[in-house]
């Protein structure tokens, strides 16, 4: 399904420059082969509504074969820094935005290939085994975030831009990791949360509550964030379990939910 991103009346010109100007802060620490690449991805994405690498080719309109373009950004996107300095980066400004109470809010999903053959690592993702792809967990901060004003001014054919980065958001994203069962580094789904929510605490420190639902109601993660001094959390617990899921912390401060 293709979903149009709404980019005003802009030109392309202008559209490119106010993601350049965006995107820019989110490059820090990227060469400059690697911050084109971002930039160009970023406006490929929001003036065609995809993230196929053809449709962003057909979208930069370079006077070159599409091919051609599809190749260089085939190979750009295969530098591992890339992703790297982007979730770095992202993270330092999303947990900028965090109050106290802001809500910190885990999002699984799953990532199908049903066609890939020689995608590396590429596991089942069903209990049968039926569907192949990759597993994701993204971190999502709602809930009273703190307005920072951080504008970015640029010029384009003599005309000023302003855009607005984080003003007045509902939500801001704060990280993401995607694995494969069948990658050697792999240490169960359960670990792989508990990694990323690791890398929010260590930017942010007790500010937000990990929310969850219940396809996070697992023991090891629920105990490990009662047993902590910095988090605190909400799930919904499946009601078959809820009374002995975690018999050892019956009191509210032991569950680590909010007002302890």
């Amino acid at each position: 399904m293709r979903h149009q991103i709404l980019t005003e009346t802009y030109t392309d010109a202008r559209l490119r420059e106010k993601v350049s100007a965006i995107i820019s802060e989110l490059c820090d620490g990227l060469g400059r082969v690697d911050a084109r690449f971002v930039k160009e991805a970023v406006f490929g994405i929001a003036q065609s509504g995809s993230v196929r690498l053809t449709a962003i080719s057909h979208a930069l309109k370079e006077d070159i074969p599409i091919h051609a373009t599809h190749k260089r950004l085939s190979r750009n996107l295969g530098h591992g820094a890339v992703g790297e300095v982007l979730l770095r980066n992202l993270l330092a400004r999303g947990v900028e935005q965090l109050n106290d109470d802001s809500l910190l809010v885990l999002n699984t999903m799953e990532v199908e290939k049903k066609y890939a053959e020689k995608m590396a690592f590429l596991g089942e993702i069903d209990s049968k085994g039926e569907r192949k792809g990759y597993e994701m967990c993204e971190i999502l901060a709602t809930g009273n975030l703190l307005q920072v004003d951080r504008k970015v001014k640029t010029v384009v054919g003599g005309e000023k831009i302003l855009a607005d980065v984080c003003n007045e958001r509902d939500f801001v994203p704060v990280t993401q990791m995607l694995w494969s069962r069948n990658a050697p580094e792999f240490e169960g789904v359960n670990q792989q949360i508990l990694n990323l929510v690791r890398e929010v605490r260590a930017q942010s420190g007790s500010n937000g509550i990990v929310v969850c639902n219940r396809n996070q109601d697992d023991r090891l993660l629920l105990q490990t964030w009662a047993e902590s001094t910095l988090d605190r959390f909400i799930v919904r617990l499946q009601m078959a379990v809820s009374y002995t899921h975690l018999r050892a912390h019956e009191t509210r401060e032991d569950l680590g939910w909010p007002g302890r």
